[in-house]
């Protein structure tokens, strides 16, 4: 096989292997379908389905589409209806239904901009769509003001997620067009989002079309092969022919680069194939246009006016006269309704601002009134005053012990409010605990109702829903076990900050007391969340004597910074890609002129300067509510300064480390 081939051939074969595999994105959609338990996930499974179908089958499509609006409107979910009508609208753009799609954009439009959370974000998707529909009918200017539009809501609203792996790439679109380095930056960066994306995961495959098609122009053949194969896999994995059609269609360009016309009129054909069978005239129209242009080239006169007819009539089909003319009525008329309501909300602040006048002058008279009434009354008061104390020095007494009765009430009031406050802070103490309890009731009610069903299936021998109850009955005692230690742990806490330990110190291996709290917290955490993970770096001192210490005392402060440390990286990891971060924890001990320094540092969000000098503090936490009591750090400052008579202080840059250093004296 000569090299000029090779590509064809690892192309072919990839073909056709992913071409004889199952479905396995449909498959799992199904599977997922069946085993989810809350109302909203399975309106969400629903809408992730009809996307599967959009570019496969309408009436598939427009099944599970009504399947998630009723589910959703049945719960009261509106996000789970602008998911499914966001498929409906792929679905008219897919057949280059532009003038359905540009409708269904509008009134997509409106139910995002009604969300009651989260409205930034979905408005932000909607029109990038809007945006996309206006760039396929060529209208350049309107699709930037829509893509950038987009890109503001979403940078706005700050949750940049897989979902919104679109903003990226119509960015970039933008960019190409200013002819901007950047662009290649922002199509990497859609491209690794879209392949984590929740909702729009069968597009995926299109943000490495993107990728591929860039670097192609770019002249960089070697990675747009990769990324083209890349969607190929993509494509099969999603059943997404649409944009199987695509990549056949940019590798038919990729081969002309490569001066390989016959791979090129082979991919050309097969993009060509999907197009026509499925109906998809945007693709049938450049396919058609660059195979007659081929055939043309080598005097294949018949072959090229066929391609030239198909392109015609695939543009015909798109971009009839009245087809135009109706899309372009409807922006107009969209365009009039925007400024009719722009004129209403500027006639309504008018009458508004009115109003506020009209009522600002009517509160100005009446306070004028009142002061003026008030003067007079003053005047007399004082004129009878004047009077009364002339007349008799008993009045002037009776008005000085009058004066101190109002201090003493003052002052009576002051000590109320405090006692108010104090009350405040008691309530928000016993809020604190009472969220675990809450907890603890609500998973024991459940695991008596799970028994009762358990026992019913024992007798009726269907054994294997008898382990399936039994392990969820597990799991809640799990949580029910969670819950009770964390309302043990506040109530510990409390009363270790209300008196002192009464522990006795005792000859410590400091390397191995650490080494220990150091994996027992570890793994805690990892019971917590097992998609954590983190590496360690300890350097022990093997010099490092034994030192007198409380070991329970010192082992709760070692638990303590642990789990701050592995918390701080699991956040950090949540918020960043693997590819781009991960979790490390450094743990030294070393000997010291004055004892032993123990250092514990992790790589997690850090620690703001702000707040820094607060975080020893009694109950301030950094953690959300219900995450934390704010006792941690406090009571291990006075662990170590009041009962070892050591020093812990914390080294810190936000977003890139934290570091603990405990000083403890021989």
């Amino acid at each position: 096989m000569t090299k000029s081939f090779l590509p064809l051939f690892l192309l072919l074969f990839l073909f056709l292997f992913a071409h004889s595999s199952a479905q396995p994105y449909i498959d799992s959609l199904r599977r997922e379908l069946q085993v989810a338990k809350e109302d909203s996930n399975k309106a969400l499974i629903l809408c992730h389905i009809a996307g599967y179908h959009e570019y496969k089958d309408q009436d598939s499509n427009e099944y599970f589409m009504r399947q998630a609006i009723a589910l959703s409107e049945k719960i009261k979910y509106p996000v789970g209806i602008v998911l499914a009508h966001i498929s409906n609208f792929f679905t008219y753009n897919l057949q280059a239904n532009y003038l359905k799609a540009l409708v269904r954009a509008q009134d997509n439009l409106k139910e995002a901009g009604a969300l009651p959370y989260d409205r930034d974000y979905w408005v932000a998707q909607v029109r990038s769509h809007l945006g996309l529909v206006m760039l396929e009918m060529s209208d350049t200017a309107k699709s930037i003001a829509e893509f950038s539009e987009g890109i503001r809501l979403a940078e706005r609203f700050g949750r940049i997620d897989g979902d919104c792996w679109w903003v990226y790439s119509n960015k970039a679109r933008i960019y190409y067009t200013q002819k901007k380095d950047s662009a290649l930056i922002l199509l990497r960066k859609a491209h690794a989002l879209a392949k984590s994306a929740s909702y729009r995961g069968p597009y995926a495959p299109l943000s490495t079309a993107f990728l591929a098609q860039a670097y192609l122009s770019n002249h960089s053949y070697p990675e747009a092969r990769d990324y083209f194969q890349e969607a190929i896999t993509q494509t099969k994995y999603f059943g997404n022919i649409y944009i199987e059609a695509r990549v056949y269609r940019d590798l038919m360009s990729y081969f002309l680069h490569q001066k390989n016309i016959d791979s090129a009129i082979y991919f050309g054909n097969k993009s060509m194939e999907i197009c026509l069978a499925n109906g998809f005239g945007d693709y049938a129209s450049s396919a058609g246009d660059i195979l007659s242009k081929i055939y043309e080239s080598r005097h294949q006169t018949d072959s090229a006016l066929k391609y030239f007819k198909i392109k015609q009539e695939a543009r015909d089909s798109i971009f009839s006269n009245t087809k135009l003319a109706n899309f372009q009525l409807l922006i107009s008329e969209n365009e009039q309704k925007q400024k009719e309501a722009q004129i209403a909300r500027e006639k309504f602040q008018n009458q508004v601002e009115l109003y506020a006048t009209l009522a600002a002058l009517l509160v100005f008279f009446l306070l004028t009134g009142i002061l003026y009434r008030n003067n007079r009354q003053k005047q007399k008061a004082y004129a009878i005053i004047k009077k009364q104390k002339q007349e008799t020095d008993v009045q002037k007494a009776k008005v000085e012990q009058a004066y101190q009765d109002l201090q003493a009430t003052q002052n009576q009031l002051v000590q109320s409010e405090k006692m108010a406050s104090l009350g405040e802070l008691t309530a928000g103490i016993a809020h604190e605990i009472q969220n675990p309890l809450n907890f603890v009731n609500n998973f024991s009610e459940l695991n008596e109702e799970l028994i009762e069903e358990m026992d019913k299936a024992i007798r009726e021998q269907e054994f294997d829903s008898v382990q399936s109850i039994s392990s969820t009955i597990k799991q809640n005692l799990e949580k029910i076990y969670h819950h009770g230690k964390r309302a043990d742990t506040i109530v510990k806490g409390m009363l270790m900050h209300s008196r002192a330990s009464a522990g006795q110190k005792e000859l410590t291996d400091l390397n191995t007391l650490t080494e220990e709290y150091m994996r027992l917290s570890y793994h805690g955490y990892r019971a917590k969340d097992r998609s954590f993970h983190s590496l360690f770096k300890t350097d022990f001192d093997p010099a490092l004597a034994k030192i007198s210490v409380v070991p329970q005392e010192m082992g709760r402060v070692l638990f303590n910074l642990f789990g701050n440390a592995f918390y701080s990286m699991c956040e950090k990891a949540a918020r960043l890609a693997h590819n781009e971060y991960e979790p490390e924890l450094t743990v030294t001990t070393r000997k010291t002129s004055t004892g032993a320094a123990i250092r514990i540092r992790d790589n997690g969000m850090g620690i703001p300067q702000k707040v820094i000098d607060k975080i020893f503090h009694p109950f301030f936490s950094t953690k959300p509510t219900g995450q934390g009591t704010g006792l941690g750090l406090s009571l291990s400052y006075d662990i170590i300064t009041k009962e070892h008579g050591g020093t812990i202080h914390v080294e810190s840059e936000e977003g890139k480390f934290a570091e603990f250093v405990i000083e403890l004296p021989v």
